[in-house]
C-alpha cells in the first residue's frame, strides 16, 4: 500500500475564486478507462479540457501513472486523507505505469490538498518536494488561475521524474530576519534607485483599473529593501540586481529593475517567494552568461533549452536597462521535455543573440515593440477610452489585445478583448491567430472552434488552421468525425 503524504493546510481560505457551487454529488465513481488521469467535480468545469490535455502531457513525460481528484467538497462523513487512500487502492493507482503512481485530491470547501505517492517513487518525490509544489502552485489559486494550480503540480511530476537521478534541493526562501538584514551598500548593488509608484487607481471599472487594484494581494517592501533592485546604467548591473531580487524571493510587481509591462504581468501571475528563489537557483546552475547587446536591445544568454525562459532587457532614454519578463514568455513554450523551454517566436528583435536557431516567420504577426519609455497605463486608458467612443472600431480592440498580451501578458483579457473587435472585423486573419495564441497559451480551449472556424471563413485551404482544428477536434472536443474531416481537407490543401 502506497504512504499517504498529507500537504500542510497553508491557507483556510480562496482569494478572488468567488463562490463554490456543487456541480455533482455522491460517491466518486470508479475510475473511469475514458478519463482515467482527471476527475474534475469542481466548480471549475470550464478547466475540464485544457486540463486532460495537460495531465496525460505530464503522465507521457514523467511515465507515471498520475491520477488528479477535484471536488467541490468532499463526501459526508469523507476526510481527504480517507478519501485519498480509498481512490489510490480503489483505483489501483501505479498499475499502468508499472507501480510509478501519484494521486493529487483537492477539496474547494476545506482547502485541502492531499497526495497519495506509491512505494516505488517515494524516493523520487520526498516530502520537502510536495511541500514545496503545492507552495509554488498555490499563488495561481489566489490569482484565479486554477488551471495553473493544477498544471503545476503534475508538470513538476513529470520534471522531477525526467531528472530523477539528482537529490531534490528543497527551496528555502530567506526568512524575515535574512531579508531585514539584507545589504544595502552602494559598493555591491546599486542602491541609488528607488522604488516605482504603483499607478493611482480610479475606481472606473475599467479593465486597466480592475488590472492595477490586483495590486492588494502584494505586501510592498521597505523602500530599503526597493533600493537593492534598482534598474542599472549597464545591462550586468541590472542583471545583477535582477538576480538578487529573485534571490531574496521578491515578489512585489512595482520594482525599477523590470519593464512597466513586466510589473503588470506580476499583477496578474503572482508567484510565490519560493517560485523566485527556485529561480534564481535555476540561473546560477546554468554556467557561465553571454550578454550581448545591439543597440537598446540586450541579452542575458544561458545555455538554449534550459528550464527558465531567456532574460531580455531595453534600454529607456535614461540610460538605464530593465528586464522585459513579458517578451521572454511570451516568445517561448514548453518543449516535449518539460525542463526545456525552446523559442515558439524567432523572428523577434532580440534574435540578433540567438544566430543558431533558425528564423520563421511568426503566426500571428509579431507587432513592433512598444517604445521602452511609452506609458502603457496612460495607453491603455487612451484606448479604452477610444472603443467607449467609438463601440465599432476594430482597429482598437486589436491594439489594445497586442498591449495585453505582449506587453502585459494579461492573457485571458488579450483574447477577450481582441475576439470583441473582431465581432466588427471578422476578416482580420492576424487577430484572429493572435487570440488562438492567447487562448492555448492561458489556457481556454472553449472558444477554440469558433476561432479557427473564422480563419476558414476567410481563407478556407489554410493549413495551419485545418491541421490546429483537427488536432482540437481530436484531443479537446472529442469529435473523431470532425477530426477526419479537417484532416482530409488539409490534405487536399498541402
Amino acid at each position: 500500500m502506497a504512504q499517504l503524504k498529507f500537504l500542510p493546510w497553508l491557507c483556510c481560505f480562496l482569494l478572488g475564486l468567488g463562490a463554490i457551487s456543487p456541480v455533482t454529488a455522491g460517491p466518486v465513481p470508479p475510475r473511469d478507462p475514458d478519463s482515467p488521469y482527471l476527475l474534475n467535480r469542481s466548480s471549475w468545469q470550464e478547466i475540464t479540457p485544457s486540463l486532460d490535455v495537460e495531465v496525460r502531457k505530464a503522465v507521457r513525460q514523467g511515465e507515471l501513472d498520475i491520477a488528479v481528484v477535484l471536488l467541490d467538497k468532499l463526501p459526508p462523513g469523507q476526510t481527504p486523507e480517507g478519501l485519498a487512500g480509498e481512490l489510490y487502492q480503489g483505483w489501483q493507482i501505479g498499475d499502468l505505469r508499472d507501480g510509478r503512481g501519484v494521486l493529487y485530491l483537492y477539496s474547494q470547501e476545506d482547502d485541502r490538498l492531499v497526495a497519495a505517492v506509491s512505494p516505488e517513487v517515494e524516493e523520487l518525490f520526498p516530502n520537502a518536494f510536495l511541500r514545496d509544489s503545492e507552495e509554488l502552485a498555490r499563488g495561481y489559486l489566489r490569482s484565479d488561475h486554477p488551471h495553473d494550480f493544477v498544471s503545476t503540480l503534475v508538470t513538476r511530476l513529470a520534471a522531477r521524474a525526467l531528472d530523477g537521478d539528482q537529490p531534490y534541493q528543497p527551496i528555502q526562501p530567506p526568512s524575515s530576519q535574512e531579508m531585514a538584514g539584507a545589504d544595502t551598500s552602494p559598493g555591491q548593488e546599486s542602491a541609488s534607485g528607488s522604488a516605482e509608484t504603483a499607478p493611482e487607481l480610479k475606481g472606473d471599472g475599467t479593465i486597466l483599473d480592475t488590472q492595477l487594484a490586483k495590486i492588494s494581494r502584494f505586501q510592498e517592501p521597505s523602500a530599503e529593501q526597493l533600493a537593492q533592485y534598482s534598474a542599472g546604467m549597464t545591462p550586468e548591473e541590472t542583471y545583477r540586481n535582477y538576480l538578487k531580487s529573485l534571490k531574496d524571493g521578491i515578489n512585489y510587481p512595482y520594482l525599477d529593475v523590470l519593464t512597466e509591462g513586466s510589473r503588470y504581468m506580476r499583477l496578474e501571475w503572482p508567484k510565490s517567494k519560493g517560485h523566485y528563489v527556485d529561480l534564481y537557483r535555476k540561473y546560477q546552475e546554468a554556467g557561465e552568461i553571454d550578454i550581448q547587446q545591439q543597440m537598446d536591445l540586450a541579452v542575458v544568454k544561458h545555455p538554449i533549452g534550459g528550464s527558465y525562459a531567456p532574460i531580455l532587457m531595453r534600454q529607456s532614454r535614461d540610460g538605464k536597462w530593465r528586464i522585459d519578463v513579458t517578451k521572454g514568455w511570451a516568445y517561448v513554450t514548453g518543449a516535449d521535455n518539460p525542463n526545456l523551454y525552446t523559442f515558439l517566436f524567432t523572428d523577434h528583435p532580440w534574435m540578433f543573440a540567438y544566430r543558431e536557431v533558425e528564423r520563421k516567420k511568426s503566426t500571428p504577426k509579431l507587432p513592433d515593440l512598444t517604445p521602452a519609455d511609452a506609458n502603457l497605463a496612460e495607453e491603455i486608458a487612451r484606448l479604452e477610452a477610444e472603443i467607449q467612443r467609438d463601440p465599432t472600431a476594430a482597429h482598437h480592440y486589436f491594439r489594445l489585445g497586442e498591449i495585453f498580451y505582449w506587453d502585459c501578458y494579461w492573457i485571458s483579457q488579450a483574447f477577450e478583448i481582441i475576439e470583441k473587435g473582431l465581432e466588427h472585423d471578422p476578416r482580420n486573419l492576424n487577430a484572429h491567430w493572435l487570440a488562438v495564441t492567447a487562448r492555448y497559451r492561458h489556457p481556454d480551449h472553449s472558444g477554440l472552434g469558433d476561432l479557427y472556424e473564422g480563419i476558414l471563413a476567410v481563407d478556407p485551404r489554410n493549413t495551419r488552421a485545418l491541421w490546429g482544428y483537427a488536432w482540437f477536434a481530436e484531443s479537446v472536443k472529442k469529435d473523431p468525425e470532425l477530426a477526419a474531416e479537417l484532416k482530409k481537407r488539409w490534405k487536399k490543401a498541402k
